[in-house]
């Protein structure tokens, strides 16, 4: 749907040699209560300020009273950043208790990160996928994913928790399966030698956050191998997504806002997340 926006007898003042930000909002309405039309999720908002057509705007010096139109302006149009439509969004944020500096190889927590829903609906958790930064000093392989390999990691040492409604006793992937890792190039692991690049866990029964909710998960790892003397190094990160030299996307978020879609981890706020770095 195109149309046109005017607004007239705003009564700005601009000083001289300054500048002023004039913001516009827009207010749709939610579907359950929609009057003579609303939002859709998915839907695009875009305004554009056409200086090409007639009465596009006007504007007087307050002491000369001199007419400044959109002749003056020295350019044809200027277009806002497009708006994604959603009927609510999530907000990720990192804890302020994930764990960061000397870590001791073996089964324990590296990630912690809380994820909140805007007050206008609850926000469905689909999968995350984690960026995995490590180092082997001592070239053992310990992070290497190489399909049977003797060091190389595997699902079954991917664990995740909702602290908030289980805390540590029951976690949230039912089964290995629950997790796909990825060499650094986005391919699925494999019997090619590579070491890991992401970790994706799709979880078994989505995960809701309530509207105004917010949920913090924990991440835990089985990292032994890991060398002490090499100070070896393991972080975790969500991205917004990975565009990959194998043209696979994995996205860091995917997410639905009640409307059935598989929303990516694009645009959402403070995406990537970096956890701190955990040093053998």
């Amino acid at each position: 749907v195109n149309g046109v926006l005017k607004f007239s007898n705003l009564n700005r003042v601009i000083f001289a040699d300054t500048e002023a930000t004039v913001s516009i909002a827009v207010n749709s309405a939610l579907p359950a209560n929609a009057v003579g039309g609303s939002g859709t999720s998915g839907e695009i908002v875009n305004l554009t300020l056409d200086a090409s057509s007639l009465d596009a705007f006007e504007a007087f010096g307050q002491i000369s009273g001199q007419a400044l139109t959109e002749a003056d302006l020295g350019f044809s149009s200027d277009s806002t950043t497009e708006l994604t439509y959603r009927y609510t969004r999530p907000t990720v944020t990192l804890s302020a208790l994930s764990p960061s500096g000397p870590g001791v190889p073996g089964l324990g927590e590296v990630f912690r990160f809380n994820v909140a829903a805007d007050a206008m609906g609850d926000v469905e958790i689909d999968s995350i996928a984690f960026a995995v930064n490590t180092t082997d000093a001592a070239a053992t392989g310990w992070n290497d994913c190489t399909s049977g390999a003797p060091n190389a990691f595997t699902a079954a040492d991917f664990t995740i928790y909702n602290l908030t409604t289980s805390g540590l006793a029951v976690p949230l992937d039912t089964s290995d399966a629950n997790w796909t890792l990825f060499t650094p190039t986005s391919g699925v692991c494999s019997a090619t030698p590579s070491e890991l690049g992401f970790a994706q866990i799709s979880f078994p029964v989505p995960e809701v956050i309530p509207a105004s909710g917010t949920y913090t998960y924990a991440v835990y790892v089985d990292t032994t191998g890991a060398s002490t003397a090499s100070d070896d190094i393991f972080k975790l990160s969500i991205p917004e997504s990975i565009e990959s030299a194998l043209s696979k996307t994995i996205n860091g978020l995917v997410w639905d806002d009640g409307s059935g879609q598989a929303i990516n981890g694009y645009l959402v706020d403070n995406l990537t997340l970096s956890g701190g770095t955990l040093v053998y």
